[in-house]
């Protein structure tokens, strides 16, 4: 992403919004391992959080893994649409899910990263703004991945 919209999207956030800048991660669910792809989450969500961010993982939206396929997008593009970037995983174009992420994300102007070099010059972009006192208020996963609300 260029650098402008990196300073636009920094400065929107900055004046409009105290708390952290919250990333949606999109990837590959359906059809992996289950524990394959809470490692795989869990591992981008430290990574993100590590730069600044406050996170909404999707293995920890849905409370129960036998949702069916649409009921659990409803859920996770409901955190989706209030976060203020996605982050794209490297596994996303092997994911119908992950590509409707991205298409309504596109369409709603929030801004879509596929590399993380984006997503810290972000970070330093905001960092000033980022308050760690304010914690994203979707919640956060226990060990299993499980949702629990904050």
């Amino acid at each position: 992403m260029p650098l402008p919209k990196l300073m636009n999207l920094s400065k929107h956030y900055q004046m409009n919004n105290p708390r952290k800048l919250c990333i949606y991660i999109a990837g590959k669910v359906t059809g992996e391992k289950l524990i394959d792809c809470h490692l795989k989450f869990h591992h981008w969500q430290i990574a993100l959080e590590s730069m600044g961010f406050d996170v909404a993982n999707p293995m920890c939206l849905v409370k129960d893994f036998r949702t069916p396929w649409d009921a659990a997008m409803r859920t996770c593009v409901g955190e989706l649409v209030k976060c203020h970037a996605v982050f794209m995983l490297p596994c996303w174009q092997n994911s119908r899910g992950a590509k409707i992420e991205k298409q309504i994300a596109e369409s709603l102007n929030i801004p879509v990263f596929t590399e993380t070099e984006d997503l810290k010059r972000l970070a330093k972009t905001c960092q000033h703004a980022c308050s760690p006192a304010d914690k994203y208020k979707g919640g956060k996963c226990d060990k299993m991945g499980y949702h629990e609300t904050t």
